[in-house]
C-alpha cells in the first residue's frame, strides 16, 4: 500500500481533533513545526497511543532508534518518519 503525506496528516488531524479542539486550536493549525506534546494537545501516553494507531492503520513499523524525540513530536516530523517506514516496509 503506498501512503501518502496527505493520508498520514488527514488521520494524524482526526486523531487529535478532540484534544486540540479542546485547547482552542483549528484543524488547520495542525501541521508542519506543530509540536503535539509541546502544545500539550497529547501527553506522552497519548503520543505512544497515536504512534500505536498510526501503526496498524497504515500497517507500518516505526523505528524511533535515532529519530530526535523532539522532531517527531511535530506533525511535519511524525508524517516523514511514516513516510520513511511505508518505504522500508
Amino acid at each position: 500500500m503506498s501512503v501518502t503525506e496527505q493520508q498520514i496528516s488527514q488521520f494524524i488531524r482526526e486523531t487529535v481533533q478532540e484534544p486540540a479542539q479542546r485547547l482552542g486550536l483549528t484543524l488547520g493549525e495542525l501541521e508542519g513545526d506543530f509540536d503535539l506534546v509541546g502544545s500539550g494537545v497529547l501527553d506522552s501516553m497519548r503520543f505512544v497511543e497515536l504512534l500505536g494507531a498510526i501503526e496498524q492503520r497504515f500497517n507500518v513499523q516505526i523505528e524511533l532508534d535515532g529519530v530526535d524525540i523532539e522532531t517527531v513530536t511535530r506533525v511535519g516530523g511524525l508524517i516523514g518518519v511514516v513516510l520513511a517506514a511505508s518505504r522500508n516496509g
